[in-house]
């Protein structure tokens, strides 16, 4: 066991999004080699002997321990767990990991202010404010088992991604269209946590951010959150710089984490997911909406499942809803050296300091502008595609032109309808004779799946923790 020239034969290969839930920790795992085997190994050989030891105590003891005093599982609510004996609860000590490029720790009084700084600017906004991500650096547990432990606070870091820095530029590029936008028309982004944060951020000059995110992180949750809070952290000055300058009335960008629903099938990982919440049919009726914006990874054709019925709910009500890929805002590079970009008027007389506008020779931290259909040419023809009216500046078809996704919201029977699923966001707890809390021993012990491939790295280059969640999902 554990020799370096153990081999494995590799039976299938998956790749369906709902089958993936946990690919960041298991794609991190194999950073950790052989070594990881070795240690798993000699956990479960303590663990065998621990459990033969007790067996012959029981065994001595007969019948004097009363049924009630035997070990029981218990199903408790993952993040009130986490709240009452700490966040990294049957984890304690295993740390986070981080992929990206990681920058110094903030300010501990930056992140005291935390929920307060990213709250809505709008007051009609902020009862669909969810800060509970947020709050997770500042909880104090109720119960803690160990003392104050590892706080969270002390092991997050701010980190940057490729896919944020870019889902910047791509919000940006939306952002553009919507200046002379009529009102009743909102924004729901639903991607990745750290590109969802990304995409926010780059809307941010003319909508309000409104943050959904209903669970907190822990060292191996089938949610990886903390990437989630991490990408907030690296982008929380341009947030702040964009609130100061945009107006109360702005319209309101929800943004949820797609990775809110990844289904798992590995036991031994945290269940912390949860659940999406947007203002219901009449409240958006109320306010005016007419029109909803609503941002989906590429390749996508319908709502996450916790969305069907709210969004089938907006659809009888008469509430427009088109999905729009973020990848259809494509990175474009400048001309080659002595020619110029082809510019509508709109963008070439725009100062490229303003943030608003923004010019192929800008450099966002390695990137360049994403228009839509990747051309300043062909950007306002945003308006025609999904048939929202002619823009009020010139656009051009472009020559690879494609339908718009399909889409209606359509009711359809998935494991939300009606409420959360049974067990959804639940965790297996166990109070031991002692009256100690434990997790069950399948998901208090490491994960030794480990992938065909693959290495995490704490400096830059792209992520590699998996793909957002399909439509799919289940328990």
């Amino acid at each position: 066991m554990g020799r370096e020239d153990d081999v494995f034969e590799k039976l299938e290969t998956h790749d369906e999004a709902e089958l993936v839930g946990a690919r960041w920790w298991r794609r991190a795992l194999a950073s950790r080699g052989p070594e990881l085997d070795r240690r798993s190994a000699l956990i479960a050989l303590a663990g065998l002997s621990a459990a033969s030891a007790a067996m012959g105590t029981s065994m001595l003891q007969g019948c004097s321990r009363s049924p009630a005093d035997a070990d029981a599982d218990i199903r408790a609510d993952a993040l009130e767990s986490q709240r009452k004996y700490g966040w990294d609860f049957g984890a304690e000590g295993q740390g986070l990991i981080l992929e990206g490029t990681a920058s110094d720790p903030v300010d501990p009084a930056v992140l005291d202010g935390l929920v307060e700084t990213l709250m809505p600017k709008n007051p009609a906004h902020q009862p669909f404010y969810g800060p509970v991500l947020f709050q997770s650096l500042t909880h104090t547990p109720t119960s803690p088992i160990n003392g104050p432990g590892q706080q969270l606070r002390d092991v997050i870091r701010p980190v940057r991604t490729q896919a944020m820095e870019q889902a910047i530029l791509k919000g940006r590029g939306l952002s553009t269209l919507f200046e002379e936008a009529p009102p009743g028309r909102i924004v729901v982004i639903d991607l990745p946590g750290d590109q969802a944060v990304g995409f926010a951020t780059g809307l941010a000059n003319r909508f309000d951010p409104v943050f959904w995110f209903d669970n907190w992180p822990h060292p191996r949750g089938v949610v990886p959150s903390h990437l989630t809070l991490a990408s907030v952290l690296a982008v929380l000055p341009e947030l702040e710089e964009l609130a100061d300058s945009r107006p109360e009335t702005a319209p309101p960008a929800y943004v949820l984490d797609a990775n809110r629903l990844l289904r798992f099938d590995d036991e031994t990982l945290f269940d912390n997911r949860y659940v999406a919440r947007l203002p219901s049919a009449q409240q958006l009726e109320a306010a005016g909406v007419k029109q909803i914006v609503y941002v989906r990874p590429t390749g996508t054709d319908r709502e996450l499942d916790d969305l069907n019925d709210l969004f089938t709910s907006y659809r009888a009500a008469q509430i427009e809803v088109k999905l729009v890929p973020a990848d259809g805002f494509i990175e474009t590079p400048p001309p080659p050296e002595g020619e110029t970009a082809p510019m509508p008027e709109k963008l070439a007389d725009a100062p490229a300091e303003t943030g608003d506008h923004y010019h192929t020779s800008h450099n966002y931290y390695g990137h360049y502008p994403h228009y839509y259909y990747g051309s300043p040419l062909s950007h306002w023809f945003f308006f025609s595609h999904f048939g929202w009216g002619r823009p009020s500046y010139a656009a051009i078809q472009p020559t690879h032109y494609r339908s718009p996704p399909d889409y209606t919201p359509t009711r359809r029977a998935t494991s939300f309808s009606g409420g959360k699923p049974s067990g959804f966001g639940q965790v297996n707890t166990r109070r031991s004779a002692s009256g100690r809390p434990t997790l069950s021993p399948s998901q208090s012990k490491p994960s030794t799946l480990r992938p065909s491939s693959g290495r995490s790295s704490s400096g830059g280059g792209r992520s590699s923790w998996g793909r957002s969640g399909g439509g799919t999902t289940g328990a």
